[in-house]
């Protein structure tokens, strides 16, 4: 879905990384390894109202800020 919607922007790219790591996924880990392959490239997480809402209860998520831009 997320390709199909943003299919023709330039500049924004998915990456499924996060579904097929094994085991235990958080958005941390995912934004870690983000940072590692791209450590210019400025990092967006969308989220939904009702994700952000309940953000405070994520893995870490006091760190989210220091590596993406939380839209």
């Amino acid at each position: 879905m997320v390709r199909l919607a943003i299919a023709g922007c330039p500049g924004l790219s998915a990456d499924d990384r996060e579904v097929r790591r094994a085991g235990v996924s958080y958005m941390v880990d995912t934004l870690d390894s983000l940072r590692a392959d791209f450590p210019a490239q400025a990092i967006c997480l969308i989220l939904g109202m009702d994700a952000f809402m309940g953000l405070k209860q994520w893995h870490q998520w006091q760190r989210l800020p220091d590596l993406c831009h939380i839209l």
